[in-house]
């Protein structure tokens, strides 16, 4: 989608003015320096029309393409990754689980629930930002990935074109210390005494658990300290079987942070949930209760949940969509790219 941006264009403009014009008298200036009769420097006014018209030209280019890039681009990052791939990230608020979704039945569209003591107010929305693929996301899938995944078997991230080898190690060492640690909360009962609560979605055939406090403790990608835990439900039986973390980065994180997006490159995907409703559950946890209407509408009752931080899935069991892929679905959530170019979800509309 190309759009225009008035503010760039009001700024590069007058930039571009004096870049050239300035350049063309200093050129000038130059030549006729050791001339015998000196004479005042001055362009042209063809000259000076063409100059005007050229830097207008790029100037309005440059605005009117700028759109189109915006999945491509970072923004400044404050966190760092350290040696055990663990990124760290600042502590900005408080940690306190509360909740404050409305009891009254009232259509919300920009209330929020507050988690590890931050309250955001999420706009009505469908995704996050331009629909465009990156190069390397573009690069990758063409090199056949996502790539089924099995934990019985050594994951190959190699040749998977776009993706350095900083990238590569990066992933292999998220994977590989998940596989490891993760064990640890194969049973519900573990989490839920170690401090994760459900957010009752074992209806859709997947529970998440999520750990509030975890969500802003500074740790990020770190296996001992996973944010969420995601359990299988047996549908007919109850049983519940630990697939994957889904680490969450802290809140306010962009989808875009720079760290985020070159941790491992087009290997991972990250994505949010923005059309999640929620409702206090029975003992004063938010649990999900719906998904907004065509209209961005929360249901009566409940309201739109703070839930825009970036996310992504390391599963611990087998996935044919490879070891980062996302709960197809609804659960998906929104990334940076159309879902039919997604590298977490076999590369197909879901």
């Amino acid at each position: 989608m190309i759009e225009f941006s008035a503010s760039r264009f009001a700024i590069l403009t007058p930039v571009m003015l004096f870049t050239f014009l300035g350049g063309f008298l200093v050129l000038l200036g130059l030549r006729g320096v050791n001339r015998p009769q000196k004479r005042g420097v001055s362009l042209p006014p063809t000259t000076t029309v063409g100059v005007t018209v050229l830097s207008i030209a790029i100037a309005f280019a440059w605005s009117a393409t700028s759109a189109t890039s915006v999945a491509g681009a970072t923004v400044k990052s404050q966190s760092k990754v350290n040696s055990d791939g663990v990124i760290v990230q600042p502590i900005t608020k408080p940690v306190v689980i509360e909740s404050t979704v409305p009891t009254s039945s009232t259509t919300v569209g920009s209330a929020s629930v507050t988690r590890s003591g931050v309250t955001t107010t999420v706009p009505r929305t469908t995704s996050t930002l331009a629909h465009v693929s990156t190069p390397a996301q573009i690069a990758a899938a063409a090199s056949g990935w996502p790539r089924p995944y099995d934990p019985n078997v050594p994951m190959d991230f190699t040749n998977v074109a776009g993706v350095s080898a900083d990238q590569i190690v990066h992933a292999q060492q998220l994977l590989t210390n998940t596989q490891a640690v993760l064990k640890h909360w194969a049973s519900p009962s573990t989490a839920v005494l170690e401090g994760w609560k459900s957010i009752g979605d074992g209806g859709s055939g997947f529970e998440h658990y999520i750990n509030y406090p975890l969500m802003n403790d500074g740790k990020f990608l770190d296996p001992h300290y996973p944010e969420s835990l995601v359990y299988s439900v047996d549908k007919t039986t109850g049983a519940r079987t630990l697939v994957s973390a889904m680490y969450i980065a802290a809140p306010g994180t962009p989808l875009n942070d720079a760290t985020l997006v070159n941790f491992a490159g087009a290997l991972i995907q990250w994505h949010v949930h923005n059309n999640l409703c929620w409702k206090n559950g029975s003992d004063g946890s938010p649990i999900v209760a719906g998904i907004t209407d065509a209209s961005g509408n929360c249901p009566p009752g409940t309201a739109l949940g703070n839930t825009q931080s970036p996310m992504v899935h390391v599963w611990v069991t087998s996935n044919k969509c490879g070891p980062f892929a996302a709960v197809e679905g609804i659960a998906a959530g929104v990334a940076d790219v159309p879902d039919s170019q997604r590298v977490d979800l076999c590369n197909a509309s879901h």
